[in-house]
């Protein structure tokens, strides 16, 4: 799988990213716990969600090729045998 390449922006992209993520996860914990949680619960939830959403959009993406790969694969309608 190839990576996009290291840009000024994209480091901004992902550090934006893991700010939401990391406001999300917090807010979400308060809601839940009923007060702040302490900092080291916050960013060892936070790196979880950021850890399992990239799995899961890596997961997507993989299986994607893959269903392309297959349709692109197939011969055409009236081609061949």
């Amino acid at each position: 799988m190839s990576r996009l390449p290291t840009t000024p922006i994209t480091v901004f992209h992902g550090l934006l990213l893991g700010a939401v993520a990391a406001a999300l996860t917090t807010g979400l914990l308060r809601l839940i716990l009923g007060h702040w949680p302490p900092p080291l619960t916050a960013c060892l939830t936070t790196n979880a969600v950021i850890y399992c959403t990239s799995w899961l959009i890596n997961f997507r993406r993989i299986r994607q090729q893959q269903r392309l790969k297959a349709l692109y694969d197939q011969p055409a309608h009236g081609e061949g045998t």
